[in-house]
């Protein structure tokens, strides 16, 4: 399963933790800073896409990722 919630100039996400057979996670292109805490209530989550945010400091990301971007923060 994929969530895709790209250019949205977000600055939090809430309530991603629901989703929880998330493969993908696509969060690009947001105005993200602070670490999305629900990330870790996603144990299947193999894919998070954090690029074009503005991620200043790295975040802690549960250990079931297998590619991360971060490119463009």
């Amino acid at each position: 399963m994929t969530f895709r919630f790209a250019n949205r100039k977000a600055t939090k996400i809430s309530d991603i933790g629901l989703f929880k057979n998330l493969q993908e996670l696509d969060l690009s292109g947001n105005l993200l800073k602070e670490q999305v805490q629900d990330l870790f209530a996603l144990n299947f989550l193999k894919r998070l896409n954090l690029s074009n945010n503005s991620i200043e400091h790295p975040w802690a990301v549960p250990p079931s990722i297998e590619i991360l971007n971060l490119s463009y923060n």
